[in-house]
């Protein structure tokens, strides 16, 4: 894309994303701070925020310990971002009580610290080398594949049902659905190619 290397495509795309999905959360939130469904997309919006700043940082960082700090903090966002969707989605669609809508989520929040514990740790992601361009690229150990395996379900689940959820849809909420289901489409397709880089 204009000539541009894969380092500074990444890092201007992961800029550009943490900018937007940071106002984007602001504004939600502060629409209606009471609203559990907008608290949820709120922090959902914030989690990539964390996520696209660091691969941002640790796109461009020339330190070697700046690269391997965000390389494993980065994944505070990474590992929250598809466990928050799930949340969402199941709370766009619910007509359950919210505690009904924490219990079917809540051993996706488990699932997502081990995962963070492992990255921050050490033990899913541990060295940076050279790659594409960009002086310390994270490397994902052994392991890392279940991170992956983990963020693609997540994602296929909550893309699938909101599409099934625009097929039966009607009127402004079929509208409101498409835009979502639009939005996400292309952040989790744009975004897939983060992984194969590892």
């Amino acid at each position: 894309m204009f000539g541009l290397t894969d380092a500074a495509h990444i890092g201007i795309s992961a800029g550009l994303t943490s900018v937007t999905t940071a106002a984007l959360g602001s504004f939600v939130l502060l629409k209606d701070p009471k609203s559990s469904l907008y608290r949820v997309f709120s922090i959902y919006s914030f989690s990539i925020t964390v996520w696209s700043s660091l691969l941002a940082l640790h796109v461009f960082t020339a330190n070697r310990s700046v690269a391997e700090f965000t390389a494993r903090y980065l994944h505070v966002g990474a590992t929250l971002i598809p466990t928050l969707f799930v949340h969402f989605v199941l709370q766009f669609f619910s007509n359950r009580k919210r505690k009904t809508v924490n219990l079917l989520v809540a051993p996706l929040y488990v699932i997502t610290a081990t995962l963070m514990f492992l990255c921050i740790n050490g033990t899913l992601v541990s060295e940076v080398a050279p790659k594409y361009g960009i002086k310390y690229l994270m490397v994902g150990n052994r392991g890392y594949i279940y991170l992956v395996l983990y963020f693609i379900a997540c994602a296929a689940w909550g893309l699938s049902t909101l599409f099934l959820g625009y097929l039966k849809a009607e009127g402004v909420r079929k509208n409101q659905i498409k835009y979502l289901l639009f939005g996400s489409l292309l952040g989790y397709f744009g975004g897939l190619d983060n992984f194969l880089y590892l």
